[in-house]
């Protein structure tokens, strides 16, 4: 971010996330858009003029203060898991219906090619177990499904919250804020929005999985809720996902 004149070239730093994520390259940086913003917050999407890290832009008279959004990798690491992966099985993105399948493609494929014999039979159950990976608040398609599913855009809406001083993800989980910390009603709409969008995405890639699942010929176990912390998705919705949920 920078405040002040710019000028036909400017470049735009790479942030600095050691601080909450010491694993993380700040080179994995997935970029979202670039915004220009003016003095009486006028917001303008100006991603078509950035590239390679340089933003090649004339601005209008006056002070700009320029965003650049992106997302990068949580890093979490799933668990438990056998300790000759301990250190690296990262945890799926699980807003992504590509990956999801991805994921169980490789959780599934091995088994059947294994065990094909005794599935239905002896082996008949795929079981989740609660949910303790922590938050997530991005993925490669949550712009264009926030769109589709809110009919507004969230990058905008993100600089909107940070020009009037109000964060809602918190660095540490990557979580959504409580609401109850925001003051403007149209941040707390936005808000509930995006929770609202995080869920259904993440049901909608829990359901994919238990799709999978039984198509393999296993009947899919699940525990729809969080025991650290709370889980991001509607847990009556993803009980009736589970062909059994367990609390």
């Amino acid at each position: 971010m920078d405040d002040g004149n710019v000028g036909a070239k400017h470049v735009l730093p790479l942030p600095n996330p050691a601080e909450n994520l010491p694993n993380v390259n700040p080179e994995w940086l997935n970029d979202i858009a670039v915004f220009a913003v003016s003095q009486n917050r006028n917001v303008i999407d100006i991603s078509p003029n950035f590239s390679n890290g340089v933003l090649t832009w004339q601005a209008a008279e006056g002070r700009w203060k320029i965003y650049r959004l992106g997302y990068l990798p949580t890093m979490q690491l799933s668990h438990p898991t056998p300790e000759d992966v301990e250190r690296t099985s990262f945890e799926v993105d699980k807003m992504n219906p590509e990956l999801t399948r991805f994921h169980w493609n490789n959780v599934l494929n091995p088994l059947t090619e294994r065990f094909g014999d005794f599935i239905g039979s002896t082996f008949t159950i795929i079981w989740t177990d609660s949910y303790e990976s922590w938050g997530q608040s991005w993925s490669k398609n949550f712009r264009a499904d926030f769109i589709r599913m809110k009919g507004y855009d969230p990058a905008r809406q993100i600089v909107l919250a940070l020009e009037h001083g109000e964060e809602f993800f918190d660095p540490a989980s990557f979580h959504l804020k409580d609401t109850s910390t925001l003051k403007r009603e149209e941040t707390k709409r936005f808000a509930a929005d995006y929770a609202e969008v995080i869920s259904r995405l993440y049901l909608d890639c829990f359901r994919t999985g238990r799709e999978m699942v039984n198509r393999a010929g296993f009947q899919y176990y699940w525990e729809p809720y969080g025991s650290i912390i709370d889980a991001p998705f509607d847990m009556e919705e993803g009980e009736s996902i589970a062909d059994v949920w367990i609390l």
